[in-house]
């Protein structure tokens, strides 16, 4: 249905999409959300929240490269653009940007 890929916990004017990730961490929270699109409305309701992690068709893995096999022709987006089209590796450089809080 949807893959995400993040490196901070909001986007999007503060959807909660990836209440785990961290950017301190150096590491990429990917999430799978798969099975009907019925499940749709319930996980979409409950990503604002950032409560979706714990339903049946999130699938959640962390690391440094994150690969996605898709067909050719879906789309990839990056904070709403259209880059291209699948497959695609995303991969993180550690320390890249420095935070002052």
């Amino acid at each position: 249905m949807n893959v995400v890929i993040a490196n901070g916990q909001f986007f999007g004017g503060g959807l909660n999409v990836a209440p785990r990730a961290t950017v301190m961490d150096g590491l990429l929270d990917g999430q799978m959300f798969a099975g009907p699109r019925r499940n749709a409305p319930a996980i979409m309701t409950r990503r604002l929240r950032g409560t979706h992690l714990t339903h049946r068709a999130v699938r959640r893995r962390k690391g440094v490269n994150i690969r996605v096999e898709c067909p050719e022709s879906w789309p990839v987006k990056a904070d709403g653009e259209v880059l291209g089209t699948g497959p695609v590796t995303v991969r993180t450089l550690h320390r890249a940007m420095l935070f002052k809080i």
